[in-house]
């Protein structure tokens, strides 16, 4: 069905997820579409939210390229899409050459195709419409509505719980690319060391990430999250490197707060770091040692058998201890996106202070699940004076990298270049 993927264009760093992966996801999906009596999956992917709406097709195609999959429970997949069959049948690691365009109207290709398939009653799944997923990277009501007069005979319904189990566990190839990641990382993180000095402007070290992260072969929409300064926070960004440069020179004692993901066959492998140029003041110094604790507590605690809160607890009692508070997540899942499970999620949108905790379903943590640790340690004093402004903290600083569950603990997903904690630069 498909070309041997060594025959077509290598990627940079040299990996391609193979057949015998396509094979598995492709298996495990028709397994629980039988199950519940779906005889077909129609799946939509754009590149929204940070290429995060992506990747439930990705996770079928293995393609970085929008449109929509049809799916069926037996016969071959057909994508509709906005890129001409020639060049996706090209593209490394294609797993469905039927490559379509679906205009003028998507939904009316896609009835189609289901009707040759002898689809025109029954139920078809759809990828997605509830839940998180839904709301910030879902299916297009304007998609679901044409099909659903289109073929009124079908009921469409949100096959999202379900798939969401069948990602959640890594196999060894996906485990290989949070290691070709990790490895990719380390040149990263020597472009930081090379180029931040004093009087250098955020832009020059954001644009050496980019340039260390492409030069891999990462993709190029691989995010970064930046700040720098003596009262940086992880949630006062410089901006991502979509946005225009900044001429903020870098100064003595300031800090680099920064979340690099490199994205390697889509998947988000994801450091937290933060590097200081010469001498930091007294209360940093005790908050680095703080995020030290948190971050071994939580290595120390998560294993199987244990669900989020518990390993929330472990890695939050030592910030409590010293009076400092936290924002970000300590952890969540990851792969194509952010996934459960996570801590749970600080949002603040009030000016007094107050806080909404809003915690994620529980569920608990198996072998080979992936996790992004990135323990945030804020001050609980608000950043700047305008007190009808939702309440931020003035100063802080996330740090962490990938960690995969194995059969009686954890371990880093990353090699021995990278020790936990704050990297300093030369003065």
């Amino acid at each position: 069905m498909v070309e041997s993927i060594q025959s077509r264009y290598p990627r940079v760093h040299g990996f391609e997820l193979s057949s015998a992966e396509r094979d598995r996801r492709w298996a495990a999906a028709r397994a629980e579409m039988k199950a519940r009596g779906l005889s077909a999956l129609v799946i939509s992917g754009f590149h929204s939210v940070l290429y995060e709406g992506q990747a439930g097709l990705r996770w079928f195609t293995n393609l970085d390229i929008e449109g929509y999959l049809v799916f069926p429970l037996e016969g071959e997949p057909v994508h509709f899409g906005f890129t001409p069959k020639p060049k996706v049948s090209r593209l490394a690691g294609c797993w469905v050459p039927d490559a379509r365009s679906g205009f003028p109207s998507f939904a009316l290709s896609i009835a189609d195709v289901l009707r040759e398939g002898g689809v025109t009653s029954g139920k078809v799944g759809v990828l997605s419409i509830g839940g998180v997923f839904g709301e910030y990277a879902g299916f297009p009501y304007a998609t679901l509505a044409a099909l659903q007069s289109e073929i009124p005979e079908i009921g469409f319904e949100d096959a999202i719980d379900w798939f969401s189990q069948l990602r959640k566990i890594k196999s060894a190839e996906e485990i290989r690319c949070y290691e070709i990641g990790g490895e990719i990382a380390e040149d990263v993180f020597d472009a930081v060391y090379e180029t931040a000095r004093e009087g250098v402007p955020d832009a020059e070290i954001r644009a050496a990430i980019s340039a260390a992260r492409i030069r891999r072969g990462c993709e190029p929409h691989s995010t970064t999250f930046y700040s720098q300064g003596k009262d940086a926070s992880p949630i006062l960004e410089s901006g991502l490197l979509t946005e225009p440069g900044y001429a903020t020179p870098l100064e003595q004692g300031d800090i680099i707060t920064a979340e690099i993901t490199m994205r390697v066959n889509g998947y988000e492998i994801e450091f937290n770091q933060t590097w200081v140029l010469g001498e930091a003041d007294a209360e940093l110094e005790r908050m680095f040692e703080v995020w030290q604790a948190a971050f071994e507590a939580g290595i120390a605690t998560l294993r199987p058998g244990i669900d989020q809160k518990q390993l929330q607890a472990a890695m939050q009692a030592p910030l409590d201890e010293a009076g400092f508070t936290w924002f970000y997540p300590f952890f969540h899942g990851s792969g194509l996106l952010d996934e459960p499970p996570a801590a749970n999620v600080r949002v603040s949108n009030f000016a007094d202070g107050r806080e909404i905790e809003r915690p994620y379903a529980p569920m608990v943590f198996e072998e080979n699940m992936v996790l992004i640790f990135e323990p945030s340690v804020v001050t609980t004093r608000r950043w700047g004076d305008d007190e009808t402004l939702p309440w931020t903290p003035q100063r802080g600083f996330s740090m962490g990298c990938p960690v995969v569950v194995t059969a009686d603990g954890c371990r880093p997903l990353v090699g021995d270049w990278w020790k936990p904690g704050v990297i300093r630069l030369p003065a």
